[in-house]
């Protein structure tokens, strides 16, 4: 049961706003998690919260050279350049700045200019879902639902050199066969995990995830089997844990024969680590990310409203190290899908998604929660978001700095026009910030 080439993820987000981007390009893929959620939650112990009268964000450009230029569609990636605070940006956009070609994927200065030592050319044909950049090389892999770079054919991944050129010594025949690569994580011994929506590779099957040599070989051993199942329901995230662990989360329900819902830990060499017990896991899915905190616990955010058969609040959740759910953790009860987070140095969780209010309180498309899962109502963010984020998977990044950067579908930020589809903001976010 292979896929065809045109993406069609699975989840499902009730949203009544939908973006109408100028200048969109076509693609084959649809990208979009849409959720319906038509799930009663009736949550318990709801933390109280004290909510004071929410000023307006003063106008600001979200990043000079982005402010009222931008992107005309969707932005899916975005990474951080190591040695400096420069920015990979990837999604399904074909202009940046407006009006100017490029094609889903860009090098940008700080201050948002394209950074023009960075030239891929006439770049990718369809979207770019994953940026990994090799810190000791400076080498950038690259994933997606796209077939060719530059006019070249090439499925699904491939390796940059850091002036934006392909590296050939990286070769990945005729590449990934099904949706597209979502993720990817670098070794510390430079080999590269590889998770999504595929079937196989350069003619192999496998479903999902495989690790590959750093000349783009398959590394044999690293064996998942018959892999992630059924075959159409994608790895959307995966992480290498402090201790080398790999840590899958998305829609799949089953690896390699066993029974898994939508989150499982694997050992270095592919096999289910048993150590980690989920038990029957998620009841919806995980595309909200999974994130490591620094006492070896685990954050996961998605759709989800129980976990191994325990009712939970909505799409938040944090687990112990063996896969137990902490109990100390009670997240605001959030009204639709998480769709994207980040954490940061003080463990407080950015989201976006489709959700449009916190513990009732109006919270249009993004937010921050505490560390112990309450809104943070010292985030200010006046009416947010114009529209839902379900027409994308949008993406977090915290910076060095602090600030915050969103990325998604989005066209304006509390009534502010020209944020085009990504924002910055300051730790208190009523101010977006500028860069001189």
């Amino acid at each position: 049961q292979t896929p065809t080439n045109t993406e069609t993820p699975t989840p499902s987000v009730t949203s009544t706003q939908t973006e109408t981007p100028t200048n969109t390009p076509t693609n084959t893929e649809t990208p979009t998690p849409s959720v319906t959620s038509t799930q009663t939650e009736t949550p318990t112990n709801t933390p109280t919260l004290t909510q004071t009268s929410t000023p307006t964000p003063s106008p600001a450009s979200s990043l000079i050279g982005f402010s009222g230029q931008g992107f005309n569609s969707i932005v899916q990636s975005i990474s951080k350049v190591s040695g400096g605070n420069k920015l990979y940006i990837g999604g399904s956009f074909t202009q940046y700045p407006s009006g100017t070609t490029l094609n889903r994927m860009v090098r940008v200065n700080e201050n948002g200019t394209p950074d023009t030592t960075f030239n891929i050319g006439t770049g990718f044909n369809n979207i770019v879902h994953s940026i990994q950049e090799e810190t000791s090389t400076g080498k950038v892999y690259v994933g997606g639902a796209f077939t060719t770079f530059t006019g070249t054919s090439i499925n699904r991944f491939l390796r940059l050199n850091s002036d934006g050129s392909r590296d050939t010594t990286f070769n990945v025949g005729t590449g990934f066969a099904g949706g597209a690569v979502y993720d990817s994580k670098i070794q510390s011994d430079g080999k590269v995990l590889v998770f999504g929506y595929f079937t196989s590779y350069t003619g192999a099957t496998n479903n999902g995830i495989i690790r590959l040599n750093t000349d783009g070989s398959q590394d044999t051993t690293f064996s998942a089997g018959t892999g992630f199942s059924p075959a159409n329901q994608q790895v959307t995230n995966g992480i290498i844990d402090s201790n080398g662990k790999i840590v899958c989360v998305g829609q799949f329900t089953g690896y390699n024969g066993t029974s898994v819902n939508r989150i499982i830990r694997l050992n270095t060499d592919g096999s289910i680590d048993n150590t980690f017990s989920a038990g029957t896991g998620f009841n919806s899915f995980t595309y909200g990310g999974i994130h490591e905190l620094s006492n070896g616990q685990y954050m996961v955010f998605g759709d989800f409203t129980s976990y191994s058969g325990v009712s939970i609040n909505r799409g938040a959740i944090r687990l112990n190290s063996n896969g137990s759910r902490d109990t100390s953790y009670v997240p605001s009860v959030i009204n639709n899908a998480i769709l994207g987070s980040a954490i940061d140095s003080q463990n407080r969780a950015y989201l976006i998604g489709a959700f449009s209010t916190v513990s009732g309180v109006s919270r249009n498309f993004m937010t921050r929660l505490t560390s112990g899962g309450t809104l943070d109502t010292s985030y200010v963010i006046g009416t947010g978001l114009n529209t839902s984020q379900t027409n994308s998977y949008p993406k977090i990044l915290v910076e060095n700095s602090g600030s915050i950067l969103f990325a998604g579908s989005f066209v304006s930020y509390s009534g502010q026009t020209g944020i085009n589809r990504i924002l910055r903001t300051n730790t208190n976010g009523n101010s977006l910030r500028t860069n001189t």
